[in-house]
């Protein structure tokens, strides 16, 4: 592995944001105390103005920023695997020892974040991963402090996988991941915020602080929000297989993670196929097809396939389920235990 010099590289993706870039960019530049440190700007072919925006800091600070631009083509996209790749495309130019993940209607809103990342990471050599919590930015005000509960100390996948969910852009990460996960990654469009932090978790401790560092604009329209909640749990079930293959250590964890999202489609098995969108149903089939997951397969198309695959696809559900209850209790009984001791 390359040694990456000493400093951060803040990796910033955009898409038709020209609103927020100068919020966004201008509280990466009063981050404080930061000795070397690169922006590198990841534009997904815009149109509204936002690369010439960019444009104008890279000018104003060619030392500092960088811009990369993804060619956009007309007809439907798949808007997460491009902003995995975009995300990918700065990690692989990002030449510092430390990197952060910003999109960019976010901005940071703790001046000393960074730095006090950085400071931790330099006197834990062992830590991959320093994160605090973060703000929503709601009708022009801050909300409280998410997560909510999650107290400062290093988080393990029992604590986190199950239930719990960290915006990947609260952390600081050591500049670590290989070509090969970076390449697979890339592929499968796993470089969302779920996958960065179980990327980085495979690699060794995270370290969680109770503060503040972004703010993440809640966008009606955005990858997620738009979505209803049987599209959310279709996606999210159809990613199962890809999570399991990219981290099959934490098999069972994963499944427990997925069990909501697969319950809810093996409830509505009989009409899920009716309740996505044409876009959903395009990407879950695309995942489906990729990974040759026959159960979500039979699930969306439950009323045309045989007998014998619906009793397949059932007895394969109750396998997932009860994996799912013995993890349950595994980490119950774990978290008692520790207590106790």
């Amino acid at each position: 592995m390359i040694m990456k010099a000493d400093g951060i590289s803040f990796c910033v993706i955009f898409y038709n944001l020209k609103p927020y870039v100068q919020e966004t960019l201008d509280s990466i530049l009063a981050q404080n105390n930061l000795k070397n440190y690169e922006v590198l700007l990841g534009d997904d072919g815009s149109n509204d103005g936002t690369v010439e925006l960019l444009q104008e800091y890279v000018n104003r600070f060619p030392s500092i920023f960088r811009l990369f631009q993804m060619p956009r083509t007309s007809g439907e996209c798949d808007g997460r695997k491009r902003a995995s790749s975009n995300r990918l495309c700065l990690l692989r130019n990002a030449k510092y020892k430390y990197v952060y993940f910003l999109d960019g209607d976010d901005f940071m809103v703790n001046a000393d974040f960074a730095s006090d990342a950085i400071a931790f990471l330099d006197a834990h050599p062992n830590v991959v991963g320093h994160g605090s919590g973060y703000q929503e930015f709601l009708n022009g005000e801050l909300t409280e402090l998410h997560p909510a509960k999650r107290q400062s100390g290093y988080i393990t996948p029992d604590s986190y996988l199950p239930s719990s969910y960290i915006h990947a852009s609260a952390f600081v990460w050591r500049n670590i991941l290989n070509e090969g996960k970076i390449n697979h990654m890339d592929k499968h469009g796993l470089f969302s915020d779920a996958g960065i932090v179980l990327a980085y978790m495979q690699e060794g401790p995270i370290y969680f602080e109770r503060k503040t560092s972004f703010a993440y604009r809640q966008m009606e329209a955005s990858i997620w929000t738009s979505h209803t909640d049987i599209e959310k749990a279709a996606d999210a079930a159809t990613q199962l297989q890809q999570w399991l293959h990219m981290a099959p250590e934490y098999s069972k964890l994963l499944i427990l993670q997925s069990h909501h999202s697969i319950r809810t489609c093996f409830k509505s098995r009989k009409k899920l196929l009716n309740l996505l969108s044409k876009s959903i149903y395009n990407r879950c089939s695309r995942t489906i097809e990729k990974n040759n997951d026959k159960f979500m397969y039979n699930l969306l198309n439950w009323p045309s396939i045989s007998l014998s695959s619906q009793l397949w696809t059932t007895f394969r559900y109750l396998q997932y389920e009860a994996i799912s209850k013995m993890e349950q209790f595994r980490i119950k009984a774990s978290t008692k235990k520790k207590k106790i001791n």
